[in-house]
């Protein structure tokens, strides 16, 4: 009797560990899988505006670290507007999230003739536990998504630097 009960017990035991929500085993997939970035990471981002004239063209850069976002505008090459702030913690641990859409983007080619498009790059270097680049131009529609991710990805940046809308107006 006390066999059967032991066994009974442990094949108890075995079924609930068997069984259960599939969606919690997935999530702890993901959140272990999960990679953050290093204190040494550095996070380097360029938006290309389309060639409109020179008064309202602006092209932007950052460059972050865990300590500052360094932030350049210029239009055709002449710069408009620089700055430099601290990255807020909540910024830099939004950014170290190497599991975003943005650090997986793909481009795909424009077609021939294209004009008037936007373009980013996006480097992620914190090597060599993880490295990434993307460069794509947005035109017609093409890549309309990746630079929805990308623009998503590097949006808290831009709400830590107090002046943003201003160094980016016309």
């Amino acid at each position: 009797m006390r066999t059967r009960t032991a066994l009974v017990l442990l094949a108890l035991v075995l079924a609930a560990g068997c069984g259960g929500d599939d969606d919690d085993a997935t999530d702890a997939d993901t959140d272990a899988g999960a990679e953050a970035l290093g204190d040494g990471a550095a996070i380097t981002y360029h938006y290309i505006d389309a060639s409109v004239p020179p008064d309202v063209q602006r092209n932007y850069s950052f460059v972050v670290t865990s300590e500052e976002i360094q932030a350049t505008v210029d239009s055709y090459g002449d710069l408009i507007d620089e700055a430099t702030v601290e990255t807020p913690t909540e910024v830099w641990a939004a950014l170290s999230d190497t599991s975003q859409p943005a650090l997986t983007v793909e481009a795909d080619s424009i077609p021939e003739g294209c004009t008037g498009g936007t373009g980013r790059h996006l480097l992620v270097n914190d090597s060599p536990a993880f490295s990434f680049e993307a460069g794509f131009d947005v035109c017609g529609g093409v890549n309309e998504e990746q630079a929805e991710a990308v623009d998503a990805y590097i949006e808290p940046v831009t709400e830590a630097i107090p002046e943003w809308e201003s160094m980016i107006t016309p």
